[in-house]
């Protein structure tokens, strides 16, 4: 996700974007609360080939469920056009 959140930093110079490693037992809490205070909360979601597009993993999941701002699941390899 670096590199596409690279992206979209150049692309639009006055969104500022954090990206952080947690390594946290509650992950969904750890990233819940650091989004506390964010305008949106951008997570990546991994391909599933073997299914469905509308299958989310528990991280995910959790986090739109705990989210405080607006979410949004894009996949990993969404790029900037």
């Amino acid at each position: 996700m670096p590199l596409c959140a690279d992206s979209w930093s150049d692309r639009y110079s006055d969104v500022v974007v954090h990206r952080r490693a947690f390594h946290d037992p509650d992950i969904v809490k750890a990233l819940a609360a650091a989004a506390d205070d964010a305008a949106v909360l951008v997570v990546a979601s991994r391909d599933h080939p073997r299914y469905s597009e509308r299958l989310l993993g528990s991280i995910t999941a959790g986090l739109l469920r705990h989210a405080t701002c607006p979410a949004a699941v894009v996949p990993a390899t969404t790029t900037v056009g």
